[in-house]
């Protein structure tokens, strides 16, 4: 039908910035745009600083009411779990009306059948950006979309949503930040990487002093076994054939672990050799 498809749905853990430029068509396709109203208004791709990788999806001042819908691809959640639906949002002043629902359908009528898994009503950011996290437990085995349905009244501005984080919620350390690769300049062959350790987890929530910092492992290529295993809160690590490095071009991954509990990893690009 119109609303379905026929693909499975998406394994979890699931992350999108949506958006991945500025321009009309920059957005992921698997996303729906939904402009009910029919007006020259919809949800489109904009660029905003703090929020995901600096693009987000925006819809703009309507002299109409605004009714309009950005669905994900179907994602497949387990009957009875307890998943953490992440998202950041922002506005340009006014106080704007936002529902967000996890919904097996992609008819919006169908959709708003359902209880919304959050409401943001007469809320007003002024270009800050909030992160939200919202604990939801599918009340099925299957594959759900999340949805955001903006229903501001007439003459409101700007409502800008990204960042989109839905996984099971199980505490994991975020990634370390600020990954690089430096090489040496020739004839030297060593690379030094540094990073940031994380102070929040994977949904954007401030780690307490009851989450320990264990180890960091640093990986080469395509390696299963990390080439060192750092254990004092290092930032830095210097690659080189102690380690077995060769002349050629490398991509590092780094995992930190927190409690027992492993970060996403986090890759460099190919360094320059």
């Amino acid at each position: 039908s119109e609303w379905t498809h026929e693909c499975a749905g998406l394994e979890l853990p699931y992350t999108s910035t949506i958006a991945t430029g500025s321009g009309a068509d920059a957005y992921d396709k698997a996303w729906t745009v939904l402009n009910i109203g029919d007006d020259n208004k919809a949800w489109a791709p904009a660029s905003l600083s703090g929020l995901g990788n600096g693009y987000c999806m925006m819809l703009g001042y309507n002299s109409s009411e605004k009714n309009d819908w950005l669905i994900s691809p179907a994602l497949h959640m387990e009957g009875g779990k307890e998943y953490i639906v992440s998202y950041g949002l922002s506005t340009k002043s006014d106080k704007e009306n936002l529902s967000v629902y996890l919904s097996e359908s992609l008819d919006p009528e169908t959709i708003k059948t359902g209880d919304p898994v959050a409401i943001h009503l007469d809320f007003s950011l002024s270009n800050k950006i909030q992160s939200y996290q919202v604990p939801v437990t599918a009340s099925r085995t299957g594959d759900y979309h999340l949805a955001f349905h903006a229903h501001s009244a007439a003459n409101r501005w700007n409502i800008y949503a990204g960042d989109i984080k839905v996984m099971e919620n199980i505490f994991a350390p975020a990634p370390v930040g600020s990954l690089t690769a430096t090489p040496a300049q020739n004839p030297i062959l060593e690379v030094t990487l540094s990073w940031t350790l994380p102070s929040t987890d994977v949904f954007g929530v401030e780690m307490g002093e009851d989450r320990i910092f264990e180890k960091l492992e640093i990986y080469r290529d395509e390696d299963e076994r990390p080439i060192a295993t750092l254990t004092d809160r290092s930032t830095t690590f210097t690659d080189n054939s102690e380690y077995g490095l060769i002349s050629g071009k490398h991509t590092y991954r780094v995992i930190v672990y927190y409690s027992g509990a492993a970060s996403p990893e986090a890759k460099t690009e190919p360094t320059a050799y």
